[in-house]
């Protein structure tokens, strides 16, 4: 009889410990749930759009990345529209093309899939003037690059057409550039680059 009364006492203060502790934990859950829900742990609401290369080679600033008409009727597509890039190589460089994606790059070329590796034969970039254009950059010299056609920005399965407006595009830029005088492949630097994507 003793025997019984003491496994009572036992399973008594253990089904009070659960009880007591039980609630605590289930509002710490629902509070946990409501902060979450508050999106105080969306942590890539709270960074600020930037872009940044090694330190040594470019600045960018003003990346600037659209959602607007695809090239066939009734799609989307996500683009790099305005880019600020100042040139602190040391030397003056061509800048050959801007390549915008979150796919790794390919082993053979450095660069994402689908980019092709240029040479200093076809070093210009099309700004959308109706022809392409040389975009030479002088040591410490700043320019705003305007793509009018867009360069398409890529998500990691290497679709231009997943981001919406007010979304959060997460990825790197590949720049290709040849240092003046060069002759062959042009060089890559690659920067990371978050921005909030923009009605076109």
């Amino acid at each position: 009889m003793k025997k019984f009364g003491c496994k009572a006492k036992k399973a008594q203060a253990a089904m009070e410990f659960l009880s007591t502790y039980g609630w605590a934990v289930l509002i710490i859950a629902l509070v946990l749930v409501a902060i979450a829900w508050l999106g105080i742990f969306n942590v890539t609401g709270q960074v600020p759009d930037r872009c940044a290369f090694p330190v040594g080679t470019l600045t960018c600033s003003d990346a600037k990345v659209i959602s607007g008409p695809g090239a066939m009727p009734q799609t989307v597509s996500n683009k790099l529209e305005t880019i600020t890039v100042t040139n602190n190589f040391g030397k003056a460089v061509k800048i050959c093309g801007i390549a915008c994606s979150a796919q790794s790059a390919v082993p053979e070329t450095g660069l994402p899939d689908g980019a092709t590796a240029l040479t200093e034969a076809n070093c210009y970039i099309d700004l959308g003037t109706g022809a392409v254009q040389v975009v030479s950059l002088y040591p410490d010299e700043k320019k705003t690059l305007n793509l009018v056609l867009g360069t398409l920005c890529k998500d990691a399965a290497g679709r231009a057409d997943t981001y919406a407006v007010g979304s959060r595009y997460v990825g790197t830029l590949y720049v290709q550039y040849i240092f003046m005088g060069d002759t062959g492949k042009a060089r890559i630097v690659n920067g990371d680059i978050i921005a909030t994507v923009q009605q076109a």
